[in-house]
């Protein structure tokens, strides 16, 4: 199936508990038991883009997700490419060290101002944060000695900076990869771009290596289009996918509620059992109804207004057990969602057994 781990540097980014991988195929129940057993808030995982039959096989998790973006993959044959002049004779490059980070950082804020990604696409994700991702995704590739198989390059211009373009390189596969690429917009349009993917193909070219692989989203058809005139060929494709479990995650202390589910429990929950039945587990409606009473209760704005709701339940509720009942408040309110609750039931075996997300539209939030 491909490995799902945690995230620690794009957790810290975001605040949220995030797993990702590359999955060879989609597999419902591993995606399942790695949102539940870590209580994630966010999923990522990239499919290559033949197995997209499969990706209606995540309705049946029932949590939301998004199809974030499609990424595209090309390759260079370097040693059988002749490598095209530079179009601009008064470009050079420098090759980036830590005294180039405050250059770079701000290259990058003029050059991604508005690029869109994959986290793009996510409405749970903070947008100042993305920005700055990509500040410190460009730094980490300034070569180093931790960072000894990666390397940036800063295009200058007439004596200023006007690009950057970091890489990264596998002796042992003899496999280079452009990875992070980008120009000013005051110095778009005059070939800039172009060059620097001459000069980086050139040099690994002049080191010995045998392919260069890049990529971007399938929507930045611009810089496909160079790639496509300097030899690169598309060679593969990946569906990048969100999951927004959001079971971690909580602005406000969590709520929690013990609820020993036997006759007295029943009794004053008004339970109507069904003549003639002996019943062992609780009906989804009533488990329903339990969680929403324990809202209403902790959270007087949602007296009043409209809501969705959606329940997911994973193994029955049994009477005559144990349960631990907690309420989180995963977000703060915006307009997108609105105000967003989420109750989930755990046994004395610590798992979750159902989950119910409530979403109230931000109008009729009491503020």
């Amino acid at each position: 199936m491909g490995n799902l781990s945690f995230s620690e540097l794009e957790s810290k980014r975001f605040n949220l508990k995030i797993f990702r991988g590359v999955l060879e195929a989609i597999d419902e129940n591993k995606l399942k038991n790695t949102i539940l057993q870590h209580e994630a808030d966010i999923l990522i995982f990239r499919t290559d883009v033949l197995q997209i039959g499969q990706q209606q096989l995540l309705h049946n998790l029932g949590f939301d997700y998004i199809v974030a973006d499609t990424l595209s993959y090309y390759t260079l044959s370097l040693q059988q490419t002749a490598i095209k002049t530079l179009k601009n004779a008064n470009l050079d490059f420098v090759q980036a060290t830590d005294k180039h980070k405050t250059i770079l950082s701000d290259l990058v804020s003029r050059t991604f101002a508005n690029y869109t990604s994959h986290y793009s696409s996510n409405w749970v994700l903070n947008k100042d944060a993305i920005r700055e991702g990509y500040k410190e995704w460009a730094k980490n590739y300034i070569h180093s000695d931790i960072n000894n198989n990666r390397i940036t390059w800063l295009a200058r211009k007439n004596n200023s900076f006007v690009g950057f373009a970091t890489c990264s390189f596998d002796k042992e596969e003899n496999i280079c990869e452009g990875v992070l690429y980008g120009v000013c917009p005051d110095a778009s349009g005059s070939g800039v771009y172009n060059d620097m993917i001459k000069y980086t193909a050139n040099y690994f070219k002049q080191e010995g290596f045998e392919k260069m692989r890049t990529s971007t989203q399938i929507q930045n058809m611009a810089v496909q289009k160079v790639w496509v005139r300097e030899g690169f060929v598309l060679s593969d494709a990946y569906n990048t996918y969100h999951i927004n479990s959001l079971l971690s995650k909580s602005i406000s202390k969590p709520i929690e509620t013990v609820l020993h589910v036997n006759d007295v429990f029943l009794k004053e929950h008004q339970y109507v059992s069904i003549p003639g039945t002996v019943e062992t587990s609780l009906p989804d409606t009533f488990i329903q109804q339990l969680f929403w009473k324990e809202v209403l209760k902790n959270d007087v704005s949602l007296h009043a207004g409209s809501y969705t709701f959606k329940f997911i339940k994973f193994t029955s509720v049994f009477i005559n057990q144990e349960y631990r009942m907690i309420l989180t408040n995963p977000l703060e309110a915006n307009a997108h969602s609105g105000k967003i609750i989420v109750g989930k039931l755990i046994n004395i075996k610590n798992e979750i057994t159902c989950i119910l997300y409530v979403k109230k539209t931000l109008d009729d939030t009491i503020q």
